[in-house]
């Protein structure tokens, strides 16, 4: 937390371990920040990406965690101001706290639309697989019919 006259600034390190959970995660941070612009209200949101910043986004106010080697797929910075205070910090915190819960349930929910498409996709091309095989020919019998109807 890094308090200021009027207002109050959070930053959250994101580790997750799956590289598959890191590349959703940081598509669905990278997103963030603009979509909050839609909402009223929204505090500053910043994604610093180790990706595109190496690591050099460090918070100065730990020097401690600035030798170790990190294991993070970033950061993100919160900046509440007054106006989201002014009813007290107990919900804007609770909100805060729940960010991660948030991040979790969209990573599922990504995950499973996903694979929903995948599975649509997969149902398609069979239906147009079965729909292209030939049918096994049947034996062709000739069958004489030279002195009259003999059928």
């Amino acid at each position: 937390m890094f308090p200021d006259k009027d207002s109050v600034g959070f930053t959250v390190d994101i580790n997750l371990n799956e590289t598959q959970d890191a590349a959703l995660a940081r598509i669905f941070l990278v997103e963030l920040p603009t979509t909050a612009r839609n909402v009223l209200n929204v505090p500053a949101i910043v994604y610093h990406d180790i990706k595109l910043e190496r690591g050099e986004q460090q918070v100065k106010c730990f020097p401690e965690v600035k030798n170790k080697a990190r294991a993070s797929n970033g950061e993100v910075s919160f900046k509440l101001e007054a106006k989201h205070l002014k009813n007290g910090i107990d919900k804007p915190l609770s909100q805060l706290v729940g960010f991660r819960m948030f991040l979790h349930f969209h990573l599922h929910a990504i995950k499973i639309n996903l694979h929903s498409k995948m599975r649509k996709r997969v149902n398609n091309m069979e239906l147009i697989i079965k729909q292209a095989r030939r049918d096994e020919e049947e034996p062709k019998v000739y069958k004489e019919k030279h002195g009259g109807n003999k059928g």
